[in-house]
């Protein structure tokens, strides 16, 4: 009798294992990729709002969202792209790094290389390959700070930390953003290092 109770305790154990670990999973599972969600939104919010340059309104009180159409009509090719209103700070960053003729920013915002460089290193190699990749684009964007949304649907402004050089965000296996902390930019008052090397500390940060 003894014998039968035990065994009736363990069958009811199991039962309950089956029972449960599988729900458990399910609800990770819908936790995990509700997050994703939210991250991929967010980046979407971010991509869209460095593009928005007929400043639409990104999301509207009604939850029109506006981003993947801006998205679209930029119609970003493969290769390196600087925002409109990054483009003189960007050239800046480059001469202050490689000196004057050796890369330019063309009319469609994308980085081209004039000619080789003096010196052949591990940054000059990295910008070669992404301007002449036809696999991925780079969408450059010099701010202190980025879109994000939060939970309860509202929009913020999220201020890049103060040290940081660049912050970087993927909007998918094709399109990566980066953004070079304007705060820091501007006030360049590291005295440890050379100009060069603190102009040089953005574009290893861009493409490590």
């Amino acid at each position: 009798m003894k014998k039968n109770i035990i065994l009736i305790g363990v069958i009811i154990v199991i039962i309950f294992i089956v029972i449960t670990v599988p729900k458990n999973n399910k609800k990770n599972d819908i936790v995990n990729t509700e997050k994703e969600n939210l991250d991929n939104h967010n980046n979407s919010l971010i991509l869209a709002d460095i593009l928005n340059y007929d400043n639409e309104i990104l999301i509207t009180e009604d939850n029109v969202d506006n981003t993947n159409k801006i998205i679209e009509r930029a119609n970003l090719a493969t290769g390196i792209y600087i925002s409109k209103s990054s483009t003189e700070l960007f050239k800046n960053i480059l001469y202050n790094v490689f000196g004057e003729g050796y890369y330019d920013i063309d009319s469609n915002g994308y980085l081209v290389k004039i000619k080789d460089t003096p010196i052949q290193d591990d940054i000059t190699e990295k910008i070669n390959n992404y301007i002449s990749s036809d696999q991925k684009c780079i969408v450059i964007h010099i701010s202190d700070s980025y879109k994000g949304i939060l939970d309860n649907g509202a929009i913020l402004d999220f201020m890049i930390e103060r040290t940081n050089y660049v912050q970087k965000f993927s909007y998918n296996e094709k399109i990566d953003i980066a953004i070079l902390n304007s705060s820091l930019l501007l006030e360049n008052n590291n005295t440890d290092i050379t100009s060069k090397e603190f102009y040089e500390e953005f574009l290893v940060n861009i493409f490590n």
